[in-house]
This record gives C-alpha cells, sequence and structure tokens, in this order.
C-alpha cells in the first residue's frame, strides 16, 4: 500500500466501480489484504 501514498502513487476509492482509478484501487486493497 505504500505506493499509494506516495505523491505521484494510485488515487482512488476502491468501493467506486465505475471507472479505472477505483478498478485499480480495488486490486491494491485486495493485494494488501492477501499478505
Amino acid at each position: 500500500m505504500s505506493r499509494c501514498l506516495m505523491f505521484d502513487g494510485y488515487f482512488g476509492n476502491p468501493a467506486s466501480h465505475n471507472h479505472a482509478f477505483g478498478w485499480e484501487a480495488e486490486e491494491l486493497v485486495e493485494e494488501a489484504r492477501s499478505i
């Protein structure tokens, strides 16, 4: 998840399913949960 906290990181609401930012955020959250 640290790459989401950087200035050039991914910013998106993982609950938003209407755009690519939300899709990417959801994938990163699921990846972090699996660790």
